[in-house]
């Protein structure tokens, strides 16, 4: 009987607008962004509502373990495969991959309905004794700077 009426409630919550049915349903999809330029080709593919899954190649070894734990401690799922024109530099890569992000979540993201603009954490690291804080700020003006 209880699993008939929460059944019941998903559906008439889908069935009819209420305001946080469309951000419910964009964590739900999975956002495809495809960027190539002259230094780079990146194919990405993001779930905001994952389960901390990565598989990330952009060929730097740094970058791929920061964007790993990223998307481990977000929660995020991503596919990343970017060739870029690291004979010349590394930038161009890591440029080309932080505006790929950002037009994913801004797609995943798009109506900010349940969304907050700011908030902070500090997370105490047992391992080292050491205390971790971090603030984010999400513009979600309708212009740009």
């Amino acid at each position: 009987m209880y699993s008939f009426q929460v059944f019941l409630t998903w559906k008439l919550f889908f069935h009819y607008s209420h305001p946080l049915k469309s951000f419910l349903l964009n964590l739900m999809k999975k956002i495809k962004i495809e960027r190539e330029t002259k230094e780079t080709d990146i194919s990405l593919m993001l779930k905001l509502d994952g389960t901390g899954q990565a598989n990330i190649s952009t060929s730097i070894g740094f970058f791929d373990h920061m964007l790993d734990l990223f998307v481990f401690h977000g929660c995020f799922d991503l596919n990343l495969s970017c060739k870029g024109d690291l004979e010349i530099d590394a930038h161009h890569t890591v440029e080309d991959v932080g505006i790929s992000l950002g037009q994913a979540f801004k797609r995943g993201l798009s109506e900010n309905k349940g969304i907050v603009r700011y908030g902070n954490a500090f997370v105490p690291m047992s391992i080292d004794e050491s205390l971790s804080d971090r603030y984010v700020y999400l513009v979600l003006c309708k212009f740009r700077y």
